[in-house]
């Protein structure tokens, strides 16, 4: 029991800052794009499709990375397609802006985006997913092993 807590502490310690980075820049990249986009494209009184949107990227965001972290590959993909949505729609936001604030704020995005890429494909975050899925492998065999001794 204790070394397990201490080898969650050495992932931890490890793995979470790139974690964070990944997961932060690309939920304020995804509000960047859903907010430039509302605001460019719905009508003035009409607010309820943009918090929609919102909500359905943020639900989509929190699924693939629960799944990511219970050691599912298709959740690392989700993950970056929703980075690539995210800075497609800050780059189509950015050239819909005139100047001013909406442009800047479509650039971070954008930037936010890349570096939630750049995290994603970084070495580090490539052992947290590899370890991820071999803890899912032991957890498997684990479960199988109580079923036959259960029979």
């Amino acid at each position: 029991m204790i070394e397990q807590r201490l080898e969650l502490r050495r992932f931890l310690r490890r793995h979470f800052a790139v974690f964070a980075v990944m997961y932060v820049a690309g939920v304020l990249s995804l509000v960047s794009a859903n907010f430039l986009l509302g605001l460019l494209h719905a009508p003035r009184n009409e607010l309820a499709a943009p918090f929609f949107t919102l909500m359905g990227c943020a639900l989509a965001w929190s699924l693939a990375t629960f799944a990511m972290i219970r050691g599912f590959r298709w959740g690392t993909q989700a993950l970056v397609t929703l980075l690539l949505f995210s800075g497609g729609a800050n780059l189509i936001a950015w050239w819909q802006a005139g100047s001013g604030l909406e442009q800047k704020m479509a650039m971070g995005g954008l930037a936010l985006a890349l570096l939630g890429l750049l995290a994603v494909n970084s070495r580090r975050h490539r052992e947290m997913r590899q370890r991820l899925r071999d803890y899912r492998a032991m957890r498997q065999t684990r479960a199988q092993r109580m079923r036959s001794h259960t029979r």
